[in-house]
């Protein structure tokens, strides 16, 4: 059921996540066009969180509408596949520890498309499109100008597999361990 060109999201449907204003940029995108052949569906994978009524209903009318499919929850496998046949990932989320999402996208050689927070900045680096949260029409610009250049989008898969090499779980460990060690010596 996967469509053949498509957007991904992913991340539990509840407000924090930011979705309405990617379901709103595709309602724009697919109620504007000519050709919505030429335009990606939007995938979402993740479970219905609290708080989602109302995105909940939105999904709906996506789907009805066609511009737009809900999987739910997906396993480490799919999701994986799903990461690399994806032709972006749009992550719009206004709150985040760390942003794994932006970073299992870039893992995957997938463009990304992320809220201007300061959290996925320093974790996605220069190898992301920045957007406001809060501007759905800055998002549906984004995605036409990044489908127009497919250029582009290989350039940010390739640094965007760059950044991810500084993510390492031995790296992570041996710094923690570093960290935990000047703590004992009492070193700030």
């Amino acid at each position: 059921g996967t469509p053949e060109r498509f957007a991904l999201h992913v991340g539990t449907v509840e407000p924090r996540k930011n979705l309405g204003v990617v379901l709103e940029a595709w309602r724009r995108l697919w109620r504007s066009s000519t050709d919505t052949g030429s335009l990606p569906v939007l995938v979402l994978c993740g479970r219905l969180g609290w708080s989602s009524d109302e995105l909940a209903e939105q999904i709906r009318a996506g789907e009805a509408e066609g511009w737009l499919r809900h999987f739910g929850y997906v396993d480490n496998r799919q999701l994986a596949a799903l990461y690399a046949a994806a032709t972006l990932v749009v992550f719009p989320t206004l709150y985040e520890g760390f942003g794994l999402p932006a970073v299992e996208a870039q893992q995957a050689g997938t463009p990304l498309l992320a809220s201007d927070l300061p959290v996925l900045r320093e974790v996605a680096g220069d190898a992301a499109v920045y957007l406001p949260p809060d501007r759905p029409e800055a998002w549906a610009e984004a995605v036409l100008e990044l489908l127009a250049t497919p250029e582009r989008l290989r350039i940010l898969a390739t640094a965007g597999r760059r950044n991810t090499e500084r993510f390492q779980w031995e790296r992570a460990a041996a710094e923690t361990l570093e960290v935990f060690r000047q703590a004992a010596r009492g070193e700030p």
